[in-house]
């Protein structure tokens, strides 16, 4: 049992960390959309953005890399904007909005 817990909660958890982390930079510069010209080959890819708490909008963060909020469509989901914002409610962190990306309809 102890074995067990130390392989699935340190060894296996830390290798699908690494795999998520190092997908997020390379396929989101290969899959998916843009909503920018950012000049890179930077993409948004929905798949990944769900696996990877929103930070799979990658076109949108090279457009606006200030904003901490990385969606730009309605349907555009990014949990991580949503902690960002339970923190700033909390007054732990400021946020200015005039760093986010324009909300397309």
């Amino acid at each position: 049992m102890g074995l067990s817990l130390v392989v699935w909660g340190v060894f296996v958890r830390t290798v699908v960390v690494w795999h998520l982390t190092w997908s997020t930079a390379s396929c989101s510069h290969l899959w998916g959309y843009r909503n920018y010209e950012t000049g890179d080959d930077s993409r948004n890819n929905w798949l990944l953005s769900v696996m990877v708490m929103g930070e799979g909008w990658a076109n949108n963060h090279h457009a606006f890399p200030q904003s901490p909020r990385l969606t730009a469509k309605w349907w555009e989901f990014d949990q991580s904007w949503l902690v960002i914002k339970a923190l700033a409610g909390t007054g732990m962190v400021k946020v200015d909005p005039a760093t986010f990306p324009r909300q397309d309809a």
